[in-house]
């Protein structure tokens, strides 16, 4: 058994209810985001609260360190929640932890990247 902290999720509303009933059984530790939840308000209750977000929402993937603890981006058919779950369910045998980075969850296929860091003009704006 590891000793690192478990994934702690925040999942977005246009995640299959199969991933939260998976998550549940596993003991695994989630929140379900508010119906209607603005992307900056998922990004500033996983930074608060250090939940991994969970979405098939594109923008979450463009987002920077510092807005958001880090995100697993579904990039699997939505029509398909038998591989969802068979994915989801290797990523999740690997302990993961991904604070601070951006997890693409694909068919056979998963790609872990740090998320960038926001460049600083020089001036406030």
């Amino acid at each position: 058994m590891s000793s690192s902290t478990p994934i702690r999720s925040l999942l977005d509303e246009n995640v299959r209810i199969e991933l939260a009933k998976l998550l549940s059984e596993r003991g695994i530790d989630f929140t379900d985001a508010r119906r209607s939840s603005g992307d900056k308000t998922l990004a500033t209750v996983s930074c608060a609260e250090k939940r991994i977000v969970v979405t098939n929402d594109t923008d979450f993937s463009e987002m920077c360190k510092g807005d958001v603890f880090g995100v697993v981006w579904l990039r699997l058919p939505q029509n398909d929640p038998e591989l969802l779950i068979k994915e989801f369910s290797a990523m999740l045998a690997e302990k993961p932890r991904y604070a601070g980075s951006l997890v693409i969850l694909e068919r056979e296929k998963r790609r872990v990247v740090p998320l960038p860091v926001r460049v600083r003009s020089g001036k406030n704006s």
